[in-house]
Order: C-alpha cells, then structure tokens, then sequence
C-alpha cells in the first residue's frame, strides 16, 4: 500500500518504471533523466507548446517582435542548449593582471 503512494519521481517508482519498461521514449536509462514519470513529461511539453503558440500569436499580432523568447521547460537529467558564456585567453590574461593588482599575487603569498 505505501509503495503504491509513492510519488512518481521517487527513485523506487523510477526503478519500476525502467523494469517494465514504462519510461519515455527517447531516454537512456539513467535515473537522472528517469526522474519524472511520463505524465510529467507530456505536461512539460504541453507547456512548451503552449509558450511557444503565446510567442507566435503575440509575434504575428504586435508591431514589434516580443521581448521574450519561449524557453523549454527544464526537464531533470537533461543539461540546456543555452551557449554558457566562457571567458577567451585574453580576458583571463587581463583578470588574474588585475587581481594581481588589486590583491597582489596569490601565488606567493
């Protein structure tokens, strides 16, 4: 009885998922990405779409493009698209010159 209460994304009910074979398709088999259950997976894309027809219909009815773009919701085990900005060699050059400055040396202290 309480393990049939157990919440979809507990680690039990994602082991039992991945035993008969109930987990989204598309997945590998890592509990990380079989955290939520298929329910929550369609909810999600609905979501997505639903955020995305807003843009459009806001898009195509509005003289300037909207100030937003539609963003996917964050799904757990599935890492984001979104480019992380990284710092090149000179601006990583000209950070530790003014660390080095402004709080001297770290190396020889």
């Amino acid at each position: 009885m309480l393990i049939e209460q157990l919440p979809p994304e507990s680690a039990l009910s994602t082991q039992l998922r991945l035993e008969i074979g109930d987990a989204p398709p598309g997945h590998d088999h890592d509990p990380e990405t079989e955290q939520w259950s298929r329910t929550e997976h369609l909810l999600a894309a609905v979501k997505d779409e639903l955020t995305a027809l807003r843009y459009s219909y806001t898009a195509a009815h509005s003289k300037q493009r909207p100030r937003w773009k539609p963003a996917p919701t964050p799904r757990p085990g599935v890492k984001s698209k979104k480019k992380r900005s990284r710092l090149n060699n000179a601006q990583v050059d000209a950070l530790a010159a003014h660390l080095e400055r402004t709080q001297g040396d770290p190396l020889n202290n």
